[in-house]
């Protein structure tokens, strides 16, 4: 026996039997080319099983997740339909808490809008400044500012003899100025951030800007104009202004 397989090794056409797992290697220098080595084989099945086996663990981990999110949303659609969960709804019970009237004769006749970004510093102190509690905000306020005048304090003058209607109109002023915080960048830093009372402060000095920056730019010319061409507007209603000369006197 011992010299057949001697004699088949040297003809090259030997093949050792499959070594189980673990089974040392062994190596036939005289193997034929193309022949398969059985060491090499083993391991490549090896390697292969263990990439099956990876990949199995990997479906499944998916299988189970997709289990696990249709469940959940089926769980979900029942709750619902038997009323378990609701979403939020608001009812009709507002109650209104105060109701006031106030009799006003203001007319505005022009609006100037902008919007100004008011920089805000802030740091925290307890007797002396925090280190760290510095912080810088930008904040960008969109501002409505109103000018007209007490529409209630004209007065009309008619002279049919001469054909001539004298307004004598109360002086134009700001009626409102109004502002809404649109943004607010900067203020990383969380021992510093802005309180209400902060944010009130700032609108409260943007609001004055826009007053300055309102007269300066002509909003009060403006609503003396257009105050001017509604009284007219209403008096055509009554007059005939191709025999009426309209004379307007400010203060």
């Amino acid at each position: 026996m011992g010299r057949r397989r001697e004699v088949q090794q040297q003809a090259g056409y030997y093949q050792p039997p499959v070594q189980p797992a673990g089974a040392p290697v062994y190596y036939y220098p005289n193997q034929a080319p193309g022949m398969v080595n059985p060491a090499a084989y083993a391991a490549e099945a090896e390697q292969r099983a263990r990439e099956y086996w990876e990949l199995s663990r990997s479906r499944l981990r998916t299988l189970k997740i997709i289990g696990i999110l249709l469940i959940a949303a089926v769980a979900l659609t029942v709750l619902f339909a038997l009323g378990v969960i609701r979403p939020a709804r608001f009812g009709d019970g507002a109650v209104v808490t105060e109701f006031k009237l106030k009799d006003i004769g203001e007319l505005a006749t022009e609006a100037a809008s902008l919007s100004i970004v008011q920089p805000v510093e802030v740091s925290r102190k307890v007797g002396v400044e925090l280190p760290g509690s510095k912080s810088r905000y930008d904040l960008t306020f969109a501002l409505v500012v109103k000018a007209g005048l007490d529409f209630d304090q004209v007065v009309l003058q008619v002279d049919g003899s001469k054909h001539e209607i004298r307004v004598r109109m109360p002086d134009v002023r700001i009626l409102s100025s109004e502002a809404y915080l649109s943004a607010r960048t900067g203020g990383e830093n969380p021992f510093s951030q802005l309180t209400p009372e902060e944010i009130e402060e700032a609108r409260k000095k943007v609001i004055e800007k826009a007053e300055t920056v309102a007269y300066e730019r002509g909003t009060l010319i403006a609503a003396r104009e257009n105050a001017e061409k509604l009284i007219s507007g209403l008096l055509a209603g009554g007059y005939d202004l191709n025999d009426y000369q309209i004379t307007y006197e400010w203060p």
